[in-house]
């Protein structure tokens, strides 16, 4: 898991949190940023699960635009194929 967030965050320029949807007593809550990638903007949602322990047992990211969730893709690919080639 650690591999593939250093992998994300190689890609992505200038995040910005913007704001967090839900109470602090809710164990659903939505995390809305915005991030670079190459010359291209993305506005993304993290959509977080916490379990009666307080930890994130469940994580769905969501990204517009089409064509820089594309591009973010490519690089990704690119980048975790460079990283796993040698095992």
């Amino acid at each position: 898991m650690a591999t593939i967030i250093n992998l994300v965050a190689s890609i992505l320029d200038d995040f910005t949190f913007q704001r967090e949807i839900g109470a602090e007593s809710d164990d659903d809550h939505a995390l809305v940023f915005g991030v670079r990638v190459g010359d291209l903007s993305i506005q993304g949602c993290d959509f977080v699960h916490t379990n009666h322990d307080g930890l994130i047992d469940e994580l769905t990211v969501m990204l517009r635009p089409l064509r820089a969730v594309h591009l973010f893709e490519k690089q990704m690919k690119a980048r975790y194929t460079e990283s796993f080639a040698g095992s």
